[in-house]
This record gives C-alpha cells, sequence and structure tokens, in this order.
C-alpha cells in the first residue's frame, strides 16, 4: 500500500432511513481499515421510497499527516472464503444495482429478515445467504446497501448464519475506475462518504474523483469490497456472477478469490494477461464477465457445447450444479441444463428492468439431496414492492 494510501479514518454518520444501522457503517470501515470506534448522530430527515443515504464524514489523513508518532500498521486480512459448509438453508439472491428497497424485499421474501422498531433484524437462524455480485451501479444506495448487508452478516453469525457477497463485474469495474454506470445518486452517496458537501456535490468532477477516492484499490470502499469472494462453494453448490470455465478451475478458485481481494487492498497491480486478475475480471471469458451461461437458449455456442463445459466445470470443483447472476433473465430465473444451472439475475433493481424480486432457497430433503426452488414477490406496483408475505413458488 502507497504512502498516501495509508488511511486513518473516523466516521460520524447519519442516516435518512432506519434501513441500514449506524454500527454497520463504523464496523465496515473499522474492519477495512483498523480504524478506531465511529461517533454517530441521527437524522430527523428521511428519503422517501429510495431507502437510504448514508451521510458519513470520512477523516482521511496520509501517513505523513497521523496524529501518532507511530505509523499505522497494515491489517491482518482474515483468507477469502472460497468452500463453505452451511447446515441450514441456502438462499441466492441476484444482482441488486443499488436498489436497497429491492434488496430488503428479496431477503424478507427468503425469510432472513424483519424489521424491529424499524430496523433490520437477522431472523434465518443457521440458513446461509449468497448475494451474487454487482451490488454497485445502476442505483443509487450501493455503499448503503453493503453496509445493511455486512451488519446483517454480523448479526446472521451469531445464530450460525452468515452472507457472503460476491464481486460482480460492476464491483471490479468500479475498483478500476470505470464510473460510466453509476447514477448522479451513487456518487453523490459516495461522496459524502469521503466528507464531500455543500455545492461539491452537483460538481461532476468533484463526485467522481471523491468516488475514485472511495473506491480505488485501497480505498475505504475497495477494502470493503476485498473482504468478499469472487467464487464460492457451498456444500455442493457453486456460486459465481458470470459463470466458471475449466481454464478458471486449472488457475485455482483459491488464487483467483486471493489474487482480487489483493489487488482490491491496493496490494498488487492488475496487469498481466496470465495471472488471476485476468482470469477473474480481464475479458469477456473471465469469470465476473462470462455470459456464455446466461444466454438465451445459448445462442452463441449451442446447448450440447455449454452442457458438456458446464459437466467439466462441476466435476473439477465438486460440485452438483452452478447458480449465476449477471446477465438478466426478461423471462423471470429458471433452471437449464436438466438442473445443473440456475439463472437468477432477473434484473429487479429500478435502474435495469424494475422486476420483482427472486430467490433460490435451497434445502436438503430426508435423504440429504438438494431440494431447490425459486420464491417471487408480488409485482412492482409505481415503483414501490408489494407485500413480500405473498409470493408465488416458482419450482
Amino acid at each position: 500500500m502507497g504512502r498516501a494510501d495509508s488511511l486513518q479514518a473516523e466516521c460520524s454518520c447519519s442516516y435518512t432511513s432506519h434501513q441500514v444501522p449506524p454500527a454497520a457503517l463504523n464496523s465496515a470501515f473499522r474492519r477495512g481499515h483498523g480504524a478506531s470506534a465511529a461517533r454517530h448522530r441521527p437524522d430527523r430527515q428521511r428519503q422517501a421510497r429510495t431507502g437510504v443515504i448514508p451521510s458519513c464524514r470520512l477523516d482521511v489523513r496520509t501517513r505523513g499527516d497521523a496524529p501518532s508518532s507511530a505509523a499505522p500498521q497494515r491489517p491482518q486480512h482474515p483468507p477469502i472464503p472460497t468452500y463453505v459448509k452451511a447446515a441450514g438453508r441456502v438462499i441466492a439472491i441476484p444482482d441488486i444495482h443499488g436498489d436497497i428497497n429491492k434488496c430488503v424485499v428479496s431477503l424478507e421474501l427468503a425469510g432472513v429478515l424483519r424489521q424491529v422498531n424499524q430496523r433490520p433484524v437477522w431472523c434465518g437462524g443457521n440458513t446461509v445467504v449468497v448475494q451474487l455480485g454487482d451490488v454497485l451501479d445502476r442505483g443509487d444506495i450501493e455503499l448503503g446497501t453493503l453496509l445493511m448487508l455486512r451488519d446483517l452478516d454480523e448479526q446472521a453469525r451469531r445464530f450460525g448464519g452468515a452472507i457472503y457477497v460476491l464481486n460482480g463485474n460492476h464491483e471490479t469495474l468500479t475498483v478500476a475506475g470505470n464510473f460510466r454506470f453509476a447514477t448522479r445518486g451513487g456518487m453523490q452517496e459516495s461522496a459524502k462518504a469521503m466528507g464531500v458537501s455543500g455545492p461539491a456535490l452537483n460538481d461532476i468532477v468533484q463526485l467522481g474523483m471523491a468516488r475514485r477516492r472511495m473506491y480505488k484499490p485501497g480505498g475505504p470502499g475497495a477494502q470493503m469490497l476485498a473482504m468478499n469472494p469472487t467464487v464460492l462453494v457451498v456444500n455442493d453448490t457453486l456460486f459465481v456472477h458470470g459463470g466458471l470455465l475449466p481454464q478458471h478451475v486449472d488457475f485455482g478458485l483459491q488464487a483467483i478469490n486471493d489474487a482480487v481481494s489483493a489487488w482490491m487492498r491496493g496490494e498488487a497491480p492488475a496487469s498481466s494477461k496470465d495471472n488471476a486478475q485476468m482470469i477473474a475480471m480481464g475479458n469477456a471469458h473471465s469469470v465476473v464477465w462470462n455470459r456464455m451461461f446466461g444466454a438465451k437458449d445459448f445462442q452463441k455456442k449451442g446447448r450440447a457445447y455449454v452442457q458438456r463445459t458446464l459437466r467439466t466445470v462441476l466435476e473439477r470443483v465438486g460440485a452438483t450444479d452452478m447458480v449465476i447472476g449477471h446477465t438478466p433473465q426478461v423471462e423471470g430465473a429458471n433452471m437449464e441444463l436438466d438442473g445443473q444451472l440456475w439463472r437468477m439475475d432477473v434484473g429487479m433493481s429500478m435502474g435495469v428492468l424494475n422486476a420483482a424480486p427472486q430467490v433460490l432457497e435451497i434445502t436438503r430433503d430426508a435423504n440429504n439431496r438438494s431440494v431447490k426452488r425459486v420464491l417471487t414477490a408480488l409485482p412492482v406496483t409505481n415503483g414501490i414492492p408489494c407485500g413480500v408475505p405473498y409470493c408465488q413458488i416458482r419450482w
């Protein structure tokens, strides 16, 4: 990590909605930075319909400006999870794209979130939730969504559950400094978190500079994302944003996760065409960009070729099926290739298709065989998700 990127941070946070508790922001930055405890103050204003806009003041100092004579130490990073065992249900939630309301509906639909005194509380017991990536871009509440998921993960782990958020192509795009899919609201959210206020919040140049400071490799937002896997296997199910190919397996799933994480932490450049970063995110055949499995009727490669490829991947990984996001399924979540492929991105964000949320539930039968069904929320009315207690079961 370079001298200018060795940061200390203090956060003074306020939220305009109940949906993301201030403790989540404090915890996320403290773990991502090794920062001291934050101070919080409530905000009486509320943001109608759009959920939450966190306003976090980040006091950033370079190593040379640190008030203490002792140089800050690089935090110790826990290993990125790649293979996980779950004793209870497993839930897959597809691309969120900055729509915190649809995220909340998805979690309620899955039966893992309830609101107590207008705050999100984990009620899923030992359920493991896998969010398939693309929390960022196309929507206004990106950071707030990440922090809510991180706070719920902390709650879930007290009961043996967990929430894993995968890195998708929009996370890697953002860390690489490509903001062409960011909304003005999303830019303002990250700018507020970096201490921008007043007229500067309407200056697109200032917004871009603040977003870059937030999400550049080694920045506070990038360090949050660096704690997330790019590929995850839970029990016998493979979860990935775009899709895994045999050449990805050749490189090694743990190596891919570790390399992406190191790059996001600012510890490794993204350059060589033969390294794990290229395998994970470098081109149309990479882990987060691959659309071969998501294409309608597998038009480009053909069904037989795609099925052979998937079978090879699953055999080598030791999984029975793969769950992906990334490519919106305009007709809804679906199962393909004799149940070995589940395509879950329905474009639920208001910035994509504004579709009704759908989540995949995985349980085990009496013979310990995997049983899957897709849960579907009621349709959206005037941009507001309808009540989730009444849902359909697609499978």
